[in-house]
C-alpha cells in the first residue's frame, strides 16, 4: 500500500504515516482497514494530529499528540461545566454537545463511531482506587451512621442510689432496717445518625466513549 508524505519546513518533524485524512469525520468513516493496519499511524490534516489505529472491529483510533489530547476509551475525568438532558457535556467554548463523552450516570451512550457504551453511575458517590481491596465497580459506604454500643468510646457513668427504710427505723428498735430499693445510672443521648462525609463539592464525572 502506498503511503503519504507531508512536506515539512524549518524545525518541523515528520512522522511516517500510512494514510492521511482531511477531517475527523473522514478518519472515523475510513474503510478498508484490517488487522495488518493495527498500530499504524494516520495523519488528520485539518488539525495536524496523528492517530494510531488500535482496533479494527470496530475501528478505533487513539490520538498520539496535537490537539487530539491522547484520550483513551473508558477514561473518566471530572467536569466543571454543563450537562444537557441527554447526558452530554457541553463544550465551554462552543456550547455544543461533546459527543465523544457521556456523563457517568449509569446510562448507555452512542459513541461517534457507532458503539453503545455503558457508563458507571457515579452520582452522589466518592471514588476509591480499585485493584486491591476494592474491585472495579464495587460500591459501599453510607451517607449517615448511627453508632452502636460497640463503636462508642469506653466510658463510665455515675450511679444514683435510692434509699428506703421501714416505718420503725426512727424508733431504733429491733425491726429497724435500711435497704436500697433501686440503683440507676444517668442517661443521655438520642441515638440520632450523624454525618459521615468530609467537606465536599459537587462536580460531574464524564467518560470518554
Amino acid at each position: 500500500m502506498s503511503g503519504f508524505h507531508r512536506d515539512i519546513k524549518g524545525d518541523q518533524n515528520h512522522i511516517i504515516h500510512f494514510r492521511e485524512y482531511a477531517t475527523k469525520e473522514a478518519r472515523e468513516a475510513a474503510t478498508g482497514l484490517d488487522a495488518t493496519h493495527l498500530h499504524k499511524i494516520a495523519l488528520q490534516a485539518d488539525d495536524n494530529t496523528m492517530w494510531q489505529l488500535v482496533d479494527v472491529s470496530p475501528v478505533e483510533w487513539q490520538a498520539l499528540g496535537g490537539t487530539g489530547g491522547g484520550r483513551v476509551s473508558g477514561e473518566i475525568v471530572s467536569f466543571w461545566g454543563t450537562i444537557d438532558s441527554a447526558g452530554r457535556p457541553l463544550s465551554m467554548v462552543t456550547g455544543e454537545p461533546m459527543l465523544e463523552w457521556g456523563c457517568c450516570d449509569g446510562r448507555t451512550y452512542l459513541s461517534p463511531d457507532g458503539r453503545s457504551v455503558g457508563t458507571p453511575n457515579m452520582q452522589n458517590r466518592f471514588i476509591v482506587g480499585a485493584g486491591g481491596s476494592y474491585g472495579k465497580g464495587a460500591t459501599g459506604g453510607a451517607s449517615t451512621v448511627t453508632l452502636s454500643a460497640a463503636q462508642m468510646p469506653s466510658h463510665s457513668h455515675s450511679r444514683g442510689v435510692s434509699i428506703r427504710t421501714n416505718k420503725h427505723f426512727t424508733n431504733l428498735d429491733d425491726s429497724a432496717s435500711i435497704f436500697a430499693a433501686s440503683t440507676s445510672t444517668g442517661g443521655a443521648g438520642s441515638s440520632h445518625a450523624h454525618e459521615n462525609k468530609p467537606p465536599y463539592i459537587g462536580v460531574y464525572f464524564i467518560m470518554y466513549l
